[in-house]
């Protein structure tokens, strides 16, 4: 089995159950399901139980859920991976709880890699999962794109990433989707997220293992999820304040005040960057300007 999908909810049943249906529509039928509610109570471990009699007889299928309070999203997706590794297991009472040996090991029906598909997140097609393990080649990481959707509409797609954007530069103005990252079990584990922030752990992660520690990342032009872009990770401010601080905490100081300088221009070089990947709005861009320029000498 070389896939743990882990799924995060809380108090939202209506995007718990969209993902749970997106999974399990699924044809590939050889995978573990790690389900991490945090003590939900508007319905959601209704739904969880609802998928677990579905996929019941689908004996290749791994499921295993746990419906307890938890410290936010990322104590939650840290306990996923535990569980994914066998450090944390699941016991009959839906209640997860640390093995006394730590060192115990990983069950043979865990995943060599983990991928999180949260509550609100889906899986686009029928195929998909199927086309994502496919394109497990032994890297650390496998990176496609994912549609962005607002209120159940696709309103754009991410770019497919290359080994350039991996660079700390790139990745403080732009970063990746988590959604779009199947990351190898191991690496995850060694890198838990760091659960005092609110937003800002996941790109954490990815700038510690990546950019500092050199992973290998294949990339591949296919679409792994579709994700809600009205979410928490959307407050924009707050994810920058969040990303100071935490280069501050891992680069060295002459490193990171490069980055504290860009800081207060951070929407003018993302919008300058982007504007010269697309031509025809740079154009469109640089004639407007000018125009306006001559019409304020006219003036």
């Amino acid at each position: 089995m070389k896939i743990s999908i882990i799924t995060i909810n809380f108090n939202n049943v209506a995007g718990l159950k969209a993902t749970l249906d997106s999974v399990a529509k699924q044809v590939c039928r050889e995978f573990e399901h790690i389900i991490i509610d945090g003590g939900s109570n508007d319905g959601s471990v209704e739904i969880i139980r609802e998928y677990e009699s579905i996929i019941s007889n689908r004996k290749s299928i791994i499921l295993k859920w746990v419906s307890e309070p938890d410290k936010g999203i990322y104590d939650g997706m840290n306990k996923g991976v535990e569980i994914a590794s066998g450090i944390r297991v699941v016991n009959a009472l839906n209640r997860s709880e640390f093995l006394e040996d730590k060192n115990k090991g990983v069950s043979k029906a865990s995943g060599e890699y983990v991928y999180f598909l949260n509550s609100g997140d889906t899986l686009p097609t029928e195929s998909t999962l199927q086309e994502m393990i496919d394109a497990i080649d032994g890297s650390d990481f496998v990176i496609g794109r994912v549609n962005k959707t607002y209120q159940g509409r696709i309103v754009g797609q991410t770019d497919l990433l290359k080994e350039a954007d991996m660079s700390m530069y790139q990745m403080y103005l732009h970063g990746i989707n988590h959604q779009s990252a199947i990351i190898r079990r191991t690496i995850q584990m060694e890198h838990l997220y760091d659960a005092t922030l609110k937003i800002g752990a996941d790109w954490k992660f990815f700038v510690e293992t990546i950019v500092l520690g050199g992973a290998k990342v294949k990339f591949v032009d296919k679409i792994f999820a579709n994700y809600d872009v009205s979410g928490v990770s959307s407050n924009t401010a707050q994810l920058r304040q969040e990303r100071e601080k935490i280069m501050v905490d891992i680069l060295p100081e002459r490193i990171a005040q490069d980055y504290l300088t860009i800081a207060p221009h951070y929407y003018e070089v993302t919008r300058v960057e982007w504007l010269l990947r697309h031509p025809f709005w740079y154009k469109l861009y640089r004639g407007m300007t000018t125009f306006a320029r001559k019409m304020n000498k006219v003036q």
